[in-house]
Formats: C-alpha cells, sequence, structure tokens
C-alpha cells in the first residue's frame, strides 16, 4: 500500500539479509513491479553496520523496513538508531515486531516508528491475529476495500473474540516483562553452557548479549539436525531446525547464510525456544537427555 501510494516520486526500499520471509516475499513482490530493493548484509553476530544503512539511503528512498528480533536467533537491531536515521532523511520507517513483542521494553510513544507490526501467537495470544500500528498522521490507501472496519484499512468483520484475548495477553505477558526476561535469560544461559561443555566444538549463533532472552540457536558440526529434531522429539523434548514459518523447508537457512554460516553448518543447526512454563527442571532433563541423543547420531 506505501509503494502503490508514493510509487510516482520514490521506489526505494531498504531491508536486511535476514529479515523473516514475510518481508523479503513482500519486497520481492515489489522489485516485480518495478520497485528498487536494498537488501543490508550483516555481520558474523547478525548485527547490521548503522554506516552501510546510511549509505544505502537514496533520495528515492520510501521505507526502512527492519525487524526488532530475528526470528532464528533472536538478534536485537538498534530500532531506535534506525528509527533516528529513518526520521532524519524524511523516510517511512516500518519495524517488525513479532518476536519482541512482550519479550523486551516497547514504547511506541518514545519508538521512531511509522509503523509497526505484531502477531498475538508470540506473547500467548490466540494464532490468527496480530495488528499493524500506525503513527497519526500516516495515511495509507485501504489494503481490501469494501467495508469500513478497521478504520476504513482492511474490509471484513473483526474478529472481536481474538482481539479482546490479543489485548488480554499482551497485558498479561508485561506485567512482570523485565522478572520474567531475566529468569528466561538465567534459563537460556545454563541451557547454552552446559550444552558447550558437553560440545565444546559446538557454535553459538544467538550473541546473548543482543537478543531477546528466550531464543538459542546453535550449530554442532558432524550433527543432522533434523535426525536430531526427531530422536528428541521422541524424548518428549521439542526443539527446532529454525523458524517454525520454516518448518518443512529443505534449503538452509538464508539467516545463518547471511550471517557467514556455510550451508553444513546451517544444516546441523538447531534452535530452541523458551517460555513461561519452563523451568530449571525442564533445563536439567534437556541437558541429561541431548548429549546422549547427539552422540548417538553423529556416530
Amino acid at each position: 500500500a506505501l509503494f502503490y501510494a508514493h510509487r510516482q516520486t520514490k521506489t526505494h526500499f531498504i531491508s536486511a539479509s535476514t529479515e523473516h520471509p514475510a518481508t523479503l516475499s513482500c519486497l520481492e513482490a515489489l522489485a516485480r513491479q518495478g520497485a528498487e530493493i536494498t537488501l543490508l548484509p550483516v555481520d558474523e553476530n547478525g548485527q547490521l553496520d548503522l554506516a552501510q544503512l546510511k549509505t544505502a539511503i537514496r533520495p528515492t528512498t520510501l521505507c526502512i523496513s527492519l525487524m526488532q528480533a530475528n526470528n532464528e536467533t533472536g538478534v536485537l537491531h538498534p530500532i531506535a538508531q534506525i528509527g533516528e536515521l529513518a526520521r532524519a532523511h524524511g523516510i517511512f520507517f516500518h519495524c517488525d515486531a513479532v518476536c519482541a513483542m512482550g519479550k523486551v521494553p516497547l514504547s511506541l510513544h518514545e519508538l521512531p516508528v511509522d509503523f509497526l507490526s505484531f502477531s498475538a501467537h508470540k506473547f500467548y495470544g490466540p494464532k490468527g491475529i496480530g495488528g499493524l500500528y500506525m503513527r497519526a498522521g500516516q495515511a495509507l490507501p485501504a489494503l481490501l476495500s469494501g467495508g469500513k472496519q478497521e478504520f476504513g484499512k482492511r474490509a471484513g468483520t473483526e474478529n472481536t473474540p481474538a482481539i479482546v484475548a490479543a489485548a488480554a495477553a499482551l497485558r498479561a505477558i508485561t506485567a512482570d516483562m523485565e522478572g520474567e526476561r531475566a529468569r528466561l535469560c538465567a534459563l537460556r544461559n545454563h541451557l547454552s553452557a552446559g550444552i558447550v561443555h558437553h560440545f565444546p566444538d559446538c557454535r553459538i549463533n544467538t550473541p546473548t548479549a543482543f537478543a531477546v532472552a528466550n531464543t538459542l540457536s546453535l550449530s554442532i558440526p558432524g550433527l543432522d539436525a533434523e535426525s536430531a529434531v526427531i530422536a528428541l522429539d521422541l524424548e518428549g523434548i521439542a526443539i527446532s531446525t529454525g523458524s517454525a514459518c520454516a518448518s518443512g523447508a529443505t534449503t538452509p537457512s538464508h539467516v545463518l547464510l547471511a550471517m557467514g554460516r556455510s550451508p553444513k553448518e546451517a544444516k546441523s543447526t538447531l534452535r530452541l525456544s523458551l517460555g513461561r512454563d519452563n523451568t530449571e527442571d525442564d533445563i536439567d532433563r534437556v541437558l541429561a537427555v541431548m548429549p546422549r541423543v547427539i552422540e548417538r547420531l553423529r556416530k
């Protein structure tokens, strides 16, 4: 909608090579319709170079679209700095906050974003409901024409029960967000240290100093990650090889490749996620079972 509203004067979008497929696929579609796309690289820790971002800006740049937290590695981008840069150049800034909402402090009064998207299932709300924040004064043509629902931005009857449930879930998850974040961070660090102890040759892909607390991505040489997912599932332990939205994909993770990992490393990568129901006992059980399973698979 943003592209169609401004394509007579501005057609350039800036994003990153590690973005969610929802963004990358949209940009690919816009490129087929004449948009110019710049995908910024990241370093081995998944971080952006803000100097490169500034250099990528053109007179025709319409929008910067970047996620706050990566869905595979949990890496956090400096959204406030990116937003200030966009604002200084008169560029729209869209933030994909799906994997950050409810996990890190987020004030729309302070954060310099024009558009921010989120999904309720990431903070224990119902699936199939999400939202788009638009800063006051930003005008977009309707996504779907028809009725006047959603403030005239998207026709179709609102799913009121899901909207109410999403709001309730967000209130609940943010009630003690700092305490929960500290608890999950301790659990994740315990998990990470235990795995490194058993597998000193593993590589941690989640830089814990600037990542959400619930996510841990790691690569274990000689492991077929898909086999590990199945074997651990039989032990009652649920892990993944990447983001849930990429389940069933046979190609290596584009996020890990962008971080400089080889296709072989990407195929040996596991993603472990923690939540409100996880305890220290859960971590201890994983550390008791996982080494045995993985050693068997590597042999």
